[in-house]
C-alpha cells in the first residue's frame, strides 16, 4: 500500500516489494479431479472407469459411481495414486 507518493526527489526512487511469506509460495495440491457432465440423464448411474495407459483395458474404479443431479453438473472425485485416463460408463 502506497501511503504517500512523496515530492522533491532528486534521484529516481527505487520501489521494493517484499516477497510473500514462504507458506504463500507453495500451492496446496489435492488428489482430486472435477467431473463436468453435460447432457447426461439426471439421477442415472455412471461408473467411473480408469486405465493407466492408452493400450490397457478399461477397469471400474473403486468407489467410482457418479450420479448427476442435473443435466449439467460438476462433482469432485478424490483420486489417490491414479494417473491415467478416466471415462464415464452408463450403468442401466
Amino acid at each position: 500500500t502506497i501511503i504517500s507518493a512523496g515530492i522533491g526527489y532528486t534521484n529516481t526512487p527505487t520501489l521494493r516489494i517484499a516477497p510473500p511469506p514462504a507458506a504463500a509460495v507453495s500451492p496446496t495440491v489435492l488428489p482430486m479431479m472435477r467431473l463436468d457432465s453435460a447432457n447426461l440423464a439426471s439421477y442415472h448411474s455412471y461408473q467411473i472407469q480408469f486405465k493407466p495407459d492408452i493400450a490397457e483395458a478399461w477397469a471400474n474404479w473403486n468407489g467410482g459411481l457418479f450420479s448427476p443431479t442435473d443435466v449439467t453438473n460438476s462433482q469432485y472425485v478424490f483420486i489417490m495414486n491414479g494417473v491415467g485416463f478416466f471415462r464415464l460408463k452408463h450403468v442401466p
